[in-house]
């Protein structure tokens, strides 16, 4: 999901009854998340998320106590701002941006959903025109990944710093590094099809 492979990341997960999870709660909100994200990001069905989403919101953590609340929350938000309902995408990502500076990574495995968190409300700002809370949240994406050593998003990560200060300040020095960057962690990670998207930018920008 990561590198947006998400016909291969579809088929992995078809391949998965839901049922054999029953035993273990994480693993199902796991499942829950990870569907509903790919029917968000590859354009499938959004009732169909919507349902993922409230399967952990309602049933599987109906306290709040772990991080998959805060994806479902995200999750949420990306499927009202696909719908163009401003009121219901602002109350989901609000929910998560005030906590999103005080959670904590007490596990590994959580990081790389703790910077999902962070980036998809990054990219809900910037489409929203607020960049200085999008660029806030790059920036704390970008240290997150440094402190932990993890290259989980990186290159998205600058790409989209990247376009936010060409929309303020057109073509500059800062851009270019943010492009260089992305490009590089794009190729470090195997991310294909991130590369085409950067150069498609880069050339629809005449940069």
């Amino acid at each position: 999901m990561i590198i947006q492979e998400y016909d291969d990341a579809w088929s992995i997960i078809n391949k998965i009854d839901p049922d054999v999870l029953n035993n273990d709660k994480n693993l199902l909100m796991q499942y829950y998340y990870l569907r509903g994200y790919l029917n968000v990001l590859d354009d499938g069905d959004l009732f169909d998320a919507v349902f993922d989403f409230n399967r952990i919101l309602s049933e599987l953590d109906t306290r709040g106590e772990t991080i998959f609340t805060f994806l479902s929350f995200v999750g949420m938000g990306m499927v009202y701002a696909k719908q163009g309902d401003d009121s219901k995408s602002e109350y989901y990502f609000s929910k998560v941006f005030n906590n999103i500076y005080t959670m904590s990574i007490d596990d590994v495995s959580k990081i790389w959903r703790y910077i999902n968190i962070i980036f998809y409300c990054a990219i809900y700002y910037s489409e929203k025109q607020d960049l200085e809370t999008a660029n806030a949240l790059l920036n704390y994406g970008v240290k997150v990944c440094a402190e932990n050593h993890v290259t989980y998003y990186i290159a998205r990560i600058y790409a989209q710093l990247a376009m936010n200060e060409n929309r303020v300040n057109g073509n500059n020095e800062k851009v270019q590094s943010y492009i260089d960057k992305a490009l590089v962690f794009s190729e470090f990670n195997g991310n294909k099809k991130e590369i085409e998207v950067i150069k498609r930018w880069v050339k629809a920008n005449n940069l």
